[in-house]
């Protein structure tokens, strides 16, 4: 124990954990929907940081002592700025708290360099106390998994248990596309809640032979469980030991039906990824295309980066905004889906594009929005204006598809669920006709089909996203798969297990 004691108090050891408290205690505090791994880098970065800096200033001033207290004060102050920020309610103008800042700062430093200082006792205090802190959060994780462990049955086979029946190769493999545009409402909720006209997109989706489900409504009111399901083509209550957590959910996302019944029919899969964690790759597919600057390299390190001072001075210099980073991401994607098109070999595409979802950053021509700019609108005038340059780049794509293809390929367009707008921006309530026009509004979404040589095919024109694969697969691989009801359920923040409200989504 003595010897613990004389380390802790000759060694500063402080500034490595200092570092890592932040990273750890953000994985800790979303370990639920956060693979372990996407902590690693951050992690890494922000101890190497310190490192860097504690080295400069030992330099400057040889007592390692000293130099550890200034830059463990620094990363305190470095990483709370943005809980900071958002605990006065973004109220305060950042050139105020950023003074602040510095004020602390110089007042931290002053006091570590204060003359004869020997910093034994404080080093010591510093050590444990940042040992403590990562040490509780590291039990947190642990804690979590291991609970899991015990408690959660591991996910059945879902993959091998399902039964496709005979499933009959065609000669020519059709190029296969399954675009999810994020967030993207019905054209009910346009008229009677946007005001505004869409049916020029869907016109002129229809004369290309695309049909346009009219009363189509999605499954699930959020995403991770609207994916997870129709790509499984069954609803999550069927699958055995699934818990509806995010990382499960995730996982049931990645390794999905689809995909591995792609991989065995001989197509090259690929999978363009949003920034959200349970779609930024799949390991699964043969290719995955994704827009990972640096640090936006996944969500957790986003909003990670998000807590600190450097988002804050980054945007105020126009060095990096993650706004800016999101509106070439979009545009990226679509560079990709247009080169695809001329590939030669057979290709599976699964595409989570995160538009019209916010944040805002398309105008109507496709130019960059300002963060000022965005906040001074309403959401509705900036959603919509964001749907004007979705619907022109989707018409753009699929043109391209046609022009390029050699077969006739399958095209699916389909929202995810509604675009979750709440009028005047207020609060769910569970009752009463506000409560009905949350959940019509929040679920019924937009689907749209090109089925090649199957323009006689009656399909329902209540057809909901867990059906769609299903007929695809039917009608050209031969399967036999049966036609699941319609259900709608709707998902409330922190509120267990789900609502079923087929009876007030769906169009009467």
């Amino acid at each position: 124990m003595q010897s613990i004691k004389y380390i802790f108090k000759k060694y500063p050891l402080h500034p490595l954990f200092v570092a890592l408290f932040p990273v750890i205690a953000l994985l800790a505090a979303n370990i639920d929907k956060t693979p372990v791994s996407h902590a690693i880098n951050p992690a890494l970065v922000s101890m190497l940081g310190a490192l860097v800096v504690w080295g400069v200033l030992y330099i400057m001033t040889r007592s390692y002592r000293t130099s550890a207290l200034a830059v463990s004060w620094f990363l305190v102050l470095f990483f709370s700025y943005g809980y900071f920020y958002t605990l006065i309610g973004e109220t305060v103008r950042h050139r105020y708290v950023l003074a602040l800042w510095g004020l602390l700062l110089c007042g931290g430093v002053f006091y570590a360099y204060r003359p004869k200082a020997s910093h034994r006792t404080i080093t010591m205090i510093a050590n444990i106390m940042a040992v403590v802190l990562v040490a509780l959060s590291l039990l947190q994780i642990a804690a979590y998994k291991i609970r899991t462990f015990i408690t959660d049955p591991p996910l059945s086979d879902h993959i091998a248990a399902f039964d496709y029946g005979i499933v009959t190769r065609p000669e020519v493999l059709p190029d296969i596309y399954y675009i999810i545009i994020d967030a993207y409402a019905s054209e009910w909720s346009f008229k009677e809640f946007f005001n505004f006209d869409i049916s020029e997109f869907t016109s002129y989706l229809t004369r290309l032979g695309f049909y346009v489900v009219p009363k189509s409504t999605s499954n699930y009111s959020k995403t991770i469980y609207s994916l997870s399901s129709q790509l499984n083509m069954e609803y999550l209550d069927t699958i055995v030991g699934l818990r509806y957590e995010e990382e499960k959910l995730g996982k049931l996302l990645e390794n999905n039906r689809l995909i591995h019944f792609m991989n065995q029919q001989g197509y090259h899969t690929i999978h363009i990824g949003s920034p959200w964690t349970p779609t930024l790759n799949n390991r699964y597919a043969d290719e995955n295309i994704n827009y990972q600057p640096v640090p936006f390299g996944t969500e957790f390190s986003l909003i990670l980066y998000n807590t600190t001072v450097l988002e804050t001075v980054t945007e105020a210099m126009d060095l990096l905004d993650h706004r800016k980073v999101q509106w070439k991401r979009i545009q990226h994607e679509f560079d990709e889906l247009e080169r695809i098109a001329s590939r030669p070999e057979s290709t599976y595409v699964f595409a989570h594009l995160e538009i019209p979802h916010h944040p805002y950053v398309f105008d109507t021509d496709g130019s960059f929005v300002p963060a000022n700019i965005e906040n001074g609108r309403e959401e509705k005038e900036n959603y919509v204006r964001q749907v004007r340059y979705l619907n022109t780049k989707l018409t753009r794509l699929v043109d391209h598809i046609f022009e390029e293809s050699d077969t006739s390929p399958i095209i699916i367009i389909q929202s995810d669920h509604g675009s979750g707008i709440t009028p005047d921006n207020g609060v769910l309530t569970l009752e009463g006709a506000r409560r009905d026009f949350i959940f019509q509004e929040g679920m019924r979404n937009f689907s749209a089909l090109f089925l090649p040589g199957k323009r006689h095919l009656v399909l329902s024109e209540t057809l909901t996203p867990v059906n769609v694969v299903r007929i695809v697969l039917n009608e050209y691989f031969g399967t036999n798969l049966d036609m699941l009801p319609n259900k709608n359920f709707f998902k409330v923040t922190d509120v267990p297990g789900f609502i079923e409200a087929t009876d007030i989504v769906q169009y009467k």
